[in-house]
């Protein structure tokens, strides 16, 4: 909306700025998101026409002791064991967080920057943001923020943003990202991060000399990798790729027939195939 107002699509309309109250948008992503679980959690729990609860959650940091039975640990310490004739896994994705050095002292967000009650949630629309990453959440989350005025510089490995995708679309979406202010840094070695006074600072090789970079926030959007580690999957049997994703064919079955797998947990490949409905 600020950027369709300030660029018009048609003849005849004057281009307007609105005043963008960065602290009240995320009070509204906040309050959507709560309402959305919230509602969500209610339909899950409610009881069906006769009465009874048909799913039970049971809060707690569940894994899998072998392929019938799941050991859930309650955040007061309380172990107990569940069985089931068919397991679903659906544990999700978390942001892949690359071993730069100095990024573990910096702070840095994330692709969860939105996601509510995040340590490094963003409150304050940065006025120049430094992203490390080209896939489509790196683009989309840096034209967000430029489009709401933040100076944002994106940094990639390759030889262009995307990879793996078309070169028509590649090109065109680096015109369209270039024309809207976003700098695109190619073939661009991170070397290292440090964390200044007034923000974050880049060591950036490129074509081989060192060159340095500055902003007031870095956001770290190199991927994510798939929430299958310390889920005794090993224990179970169940098959993961080399990226820890769960394999599962056309029906989101596993290699193990009565364990099913589904959303993110499974890769990028099948994304489509959510758990939860949005």
């Amino acid at each position: 909306m600020v950027y369709d107002a300030a660029n018009p699509r048609y003849p005849g309309l004057t281009p307007a700025r609105l005043g963008v109250d960065f602290p009240a948008l995320i009070a509204q992503k906040d309050e959507v998101i709560h309402e959305y679980r919230d509602q969500h959690y209610a339909s899950i729990v409610a009881p069906d026409e006769e009465g009874s609860n048909a799913i039970q959650v049971v809060p707690g940091r569940a894994v899998l002791v072998d392929a019938h039975t799941v050991e859930i640990t309650s955040f007061d310490g309380t172990v107990r064991y569940l069985t089931g004739e068919h397991i679903l896994i659906a544990t999700g994705s978390a942001p892949f967080i690359p071993g730069i050095p100095g990024l573990a002292e910096t702070p840095y967000l994330t692709s969860d920057l939105l996601a509510s009650e995040e340590d490094m949630e963003l409150t304050t629309l940065p006025r120049s943001l430094v992203v490390i990453g080209s896939g489509y959440i790196a683009l989309e989350l840096g034209q967000m923020f430029a489009r709401f005025g933040s100076e944002v510089t994106i940094f990639t490995r390759g030889r262009s943003i995307l990879s793996g995708y078309e070169p028509e679309i590649i090109e065109a979406l680096t015109d369209i990202l270039r024309e809207e202010g976003v700098r695109i840094i190619t073939k661009a070695q991170i070397r290292n991060v440090r964390r200044e006074s007034e923000g974050v600072t880049l060591v950036v090789q490129k074509h081989g000399s060192e060159h340095t970079f500055t902003a007031e926030r870095l956001l770290v959007a190199t991927g994510r990798r798939p929430n299958s580690q310390e889920i005794g999957l090993e224990r179970a049997g169940v098959a993961v790729d080399a990226a820890g994703a769960v394999r599962v064919d056309q029906h989101l079955r596993t290699n193990v027939a009565h364990i099913w797998a589904a959303g993110d947990v499974i890769g990028r490949e099948t994304e489509s195939q959510m758990a939860t409905p949005v």
